[in-house]
């Protein structure tokens, strides 16, 4: 629980708004409730952070790298809730479940639904792309049927799909915080 203050008197501390986010989010209710109760709401506010800066990262990456490229009145992606979604280029569905990851990871009450029908989408890419390990199906989150163009227009996920995994384990660890 302690880390950030090792950290700072190793002169590596936490990012500021990490910082921030933790002085302002953590009540007096959390420093009465005891030490347990305290290092498991600083643990979710970390994973929220994390997820929020790797799923900024990830959408604004997906976002530029759309088919036909971002142009003027192309800055908003389109809604979670689109029953079109699933049929989209790849980049598109992941700069959707991205953009609404970050969203949510900012949320005052992130709504689990939603956080896992972005992963699902994002394991839909992958799945498509042929990149999806099966062992993370295992996590309680069904994959979206996702359609994924056939002629290199999955070279982004595939390019990224570290990055993508990556976002999937920091947004299932910070899903199973939030229960």
């Amino acid at each position: 629980m302690y880390d950030w203050y090792d950290a700072i008197l190793k002169g590596t501390p936490l990012p500021w708004e990490l910082t921030q986010r933790i002085a302002l989010e953590i009540t007096d209710r959390h420093w009465e409730s005891g030490q347990a109760v305290l290092e498991r709401r600083i643990s979710e506010i970390r994973a929220a952070y994390d997820v929020q800066v790797i799923a900024h990262g990830i959408a604004e990456s997906a976002h530029l790298s759309q088919p036909g490229g971002p142009g003027m009145g192309h800055n908003q992606p389109p809604s979670l809730a689109d029953d079109d979604l699933p049929a989209q280029a790849p980049e598109t569905i992941i700069w959707v479940a991205a953009d609404e990851l970050r969203t949510q990871a900012q949320a005052e009450t992130p709504t689990p639904s939603r956080i896992k029908r972005a992963l699902s989408l994002i394991a839909g890419v992958l799945k498509a792309s042929g990149l999806w390990v099966a062992g993370t199906v295992a996590t309680g989150i069904s994959v979206a049927t996702v359609t994924v163009v056939k002629k290199g227009a999955d070279a982004w996920a595939v390019q990224n799909q570290d990055k993508l995994v990556e976002l999937i384990d920091a947004a299932l660890k910070w899903l199973s915080l939030l229960f």
